[in-house]
């Protein structure tokens, strides 16, 4: 009967956390593309709260190994980490999305309850954390070794948006 309950719950949460991140969008009429800027900011937060919600998940089960990792990968990290968070910010705001602080509790979210669907989530997590040593330049390389994986926040721009964008006056 707990069981039944546990899943229940946690079935409601993965659709209310889906649903908000889904209908943000929607409602605001959200169709902005990501350029390569600002999905590699998406990809580099994405690292750094995974590697936060196994910090705090994990402190028990693994001592404060995770936790003494990421303050260091954090620390690290920082200039990149500023970066991206002003980025993936005006990304948002130009789609007429969530602030960034409800998109970074609702990413952490989906990150905590993916992680119960990894076998060893806190295993894996301490693995990643050994190779990276928390001395590498960029966190973006690490995304392909992380247990739960990246979703895109929104479609990728094509090639002649991209350039457009990127030009003084836009043509």
């Amino acid at each position: 009967m707990k069981q039944f309950a546990y899943r229940a719950a946690k079935a409601a949460l993965a659709t209310a956390v889906a649903a908000m991140m889904t209908a943000a969008p929607a409602i605001a009429g959200g169709q902005s593309c990501l350029n390569p800027k600002e999905e590699r900011a998406d990809k580099i937060r994405f690292v750094q709260t995974q590697f936060m919600v196994a910090a705090l998940q994990c402190r028990h089960s693994h001592t404060k190994a995770l936790a003494e990792f990421y303050n260091g990968f954090v620390t690290n990290h920082r200039a990149e980490f500023t970066d991206n968070y002003r980025t993936l910010s005006g990304f948002l705001k130009r789609d007429g999305r969530t602030t960034i602080d409800s998109y970074l509790v609702a990413q952490a979210n989906l990150i905590s309850l993916g992680s119960w669907e990894v076998a060893d989530f806190c295993g894996e997590m301490l693995k990643v954390a050994s190779l990276e040593g928390g001395s590498a330049r960029e966190a973006l390389p690490l995304l392909d070794l992380m247990p739960v994986s990246y979703q895109r926040i929104g479609k990728a721009c094509p090639a002649t948006a991209v350039a457009s964008a990127t030009t003084p006056t836009g043509r």
